[in-house]
């Protein structure tokens, strides 16, 4: 039987924390679907400000993504610090970030450029330049744009400066007095919000410093779902849930970026806290899909993009909305089925921590060893 569980580093699952991601990337997939089909769809969209809400939408899925990043890489951090458990050691922090996030990331840079390069969509050597500063995460910095080859990895390249400040940033859980720290995280949270109105330019937005009130929303969720972890389930919760989710798609774009990142976190916190949230977005399916969002980001686009090539003609009727659901309903299955056998051949691969160490043994094996001589180091 195919796994599609994801591996944890920790060992640690927490379902509705993949339930959230399965929202995330649903709503970043529903605007990418819906900006394709206006811009080359076979009928014919009548441009309105919902346009522009979805495009929000989309990129709340994004800033939702970068909470949970925050509260994940946190938590560890948190232990630590204000209970006392093991301190992180750092080389195996950026290794583990390495081995687990880079392989695909790379594959699928890779396969972009092939796509683009033999559809004659872009030249190879224009392209190459492009390729490598998109590698070492630096394409918006250089730039000033997003990727020209896969323009989603913008935001991987916010998370990788994030994933540098971490060890430094969750010094702040060193404060001992519990709401002293929580009261200084929420101060940063502001102000980082508030320096983030007043600073213009894509390569400004591009980075970590634009969306670090997210980040640090999703540090100072950790510390009080650490502190909360055993008390018990509240129907109260699923309101606040509710509330959350319906003053999200309310807000305007000049609201979000002050009033998203505490938004977030109570998301969280509730999701977490509530009885029928936290069923629901525990639930195995729904789970699955949302640890595979790491592979659905990379790839859904150029699938998309590649697969309505031959789809979007499909219609019936001249009305938008129909036509929408039609093509919803024919290529989101498909691409869904494509990156299940992405994630189960590259990704899943490499959330196991062992794998550079079994890698290194297929080649570099001691020829008197025999060759059905189980690896040791799987049962450390």
């Amino acid at each position: 039987m195919i796994k599609i569980q994801r591996i944890t580093s920790s060992g640690t699952f927490l379902p509705e924390i993949d339930g959230l991601r399965f929202a995330a990337i649903l709503m970043v997939i529903i605007v990418h679907l819906h900006a394709s089909l206006v811009h080359n769809g076979a009928v014919l969209s009548p441009l309105t400000g919902r346009d522009m809400e979805l495009n929000l939408w989309s990129k709340r899925g994004v800033e939702l993504f970068f909470v949970i990043s925050g509260f994940i890489l946190g938590l560890p951090f948190a232990r630590h610090y204000i209970y006392g458990d093991a301190p992180i050691r750092l080389k195996k922090y950026f290794l583990r970030r390495l081995t687990r996030l880079e392989p695909p990331y790379i594959i699928n840079l890779l396969f972009c450029f092939a796509v683009l390069v033999g559809a004659h969509q872009m030249k190879f050597g224009f392209a190459i330049p492009h390729l490598l500063a998109s590698m070492f995460y630096l394409h918006t910095l250089v730039y000033g744009y997003m990727s020209s080859i896969n323009g989603v990895s913008w935001s991987l390249e916010v998370e990788v400066q994030f994933y540098c400040l971490v060890p430094i940033i969750t010094t702040i859980y060193g404060i001992g007095n519990t709401w002293t720290r929580r009261a200084t995280l929420l101060s940063c949270i502001l102000i980082s919000s508030i320096w983030g109105l007043y600073f213009t330019g894509h390569r400004f937005h591009g980075t970590v410093l634009y969306y670090l009130p997210y980040f640090l929303a999703g540090l100072l969720c950790a510390d009080f779902h650490l502190s909360w972890v055993k008390k018990e389930k509240h129907i109260a919760w699923d309101l606040v849930s509710v509330v959350c989710w319906t003053l999200m798609w309310m807000m305007s774009q000049q609201q979000t970026h002050l009033f998203l990142p505490p938004l977030l976190m109570v998301l969280v916190i509730s999701t977490f806290r509530s009885h029928i949230c936290s069923r629901f977005f525990s639930m195995k399916w729904i789970t699955a899909i949302g640890g595979m969002c790491y592979t659905i980001y990379l790839y859904h686009y150029v699938l998309i993009s590649s697969i309505g090539r031959v789809l979007k003609r499909v219609h019936i009727g001249n009305n938008f909305g129909a036509y929408y659901v039609l093509q919803a309903s024919i290529m989101l299955p498909i691409v869904l089925v494509i990156c299940v056998v992405l994630f189960v051949t590259i990704e899943r691969p490499c959330m196991d921590h062992h794998w550079p160490s079994e890698l290194r043994g297929r080649f570099w094996r001691d020829p008197g060893k025999n060759m059905l001589e189980p690896d040791p180091s799987r049962n450390s």
